[in-house]
C-alpha cells in the first residue's frame, strides 16, 4: 500500500488552524502569544511546527514572508479577524468567459 500522507507541499492549501495561526503572526504575535490565545491553547513548539508547515505551503522564507503572501493579490484575505482564501478574479475577456463556461459545462 502506498504511503499517502506526503506533508505539506508549496501550493497545498491552508487549513483552519494554518490561517488562524497566520492572522495571529500577521497581527504581530509571537508564538507563546499565539500558543496562549483562547482560539488556538497550543504548546509553543506546536505553533512552530505549524509555522513550518506555512511557510513550506506559501513557499515563504519567514514569518514577515509568509504575511505578506499571504496578503498578495491571489492569497488570503482577513474576514472577522481569520484569514481566508480570496475568490479568484471574475474573468476579464469575452475569451476567458466563455473558457470558465466550458468548464462548468464539461
Amino acid at each position: 500500500m502506498a504511503n499517502t500522507n506526503r506533508g505539506a507541499q508549496p501550493g497545498d492549501p491552508l487549513s483552519t488552524r494554518e490561517l488562524t495561526i497566520l492572522a495571529l503572526v500577521a497581527q504581530g504575535r509571537g508564538n507563546r502569544e499565539i500558543g496562549e490565545n483562547a482560539t488556538v491553547r497550543l504548546s509553543e513548539n506546536t505553533v512552530k511546527t505549524y509555522l513550518r508547515r506555512v511557510y513550506r505551503k506559501l513557499g515563504a522564507r519567514d514569518r514577515a514572508h509568509a504575511v505578506a503572501l499571504s496578503m498578495a493579490p491571489h492569497g488570503y484575505q482577513a474576514v472577522l479577524g481569520r484569514l481566508v482564501p480570496k475568490p479568484p478574479p471574475p474573468p476579464r475577456t469575452v475569451t476567458e468567459k466563455l473558457g470558465a463556461t466550458a468548464a462548468r459545462v464539461s
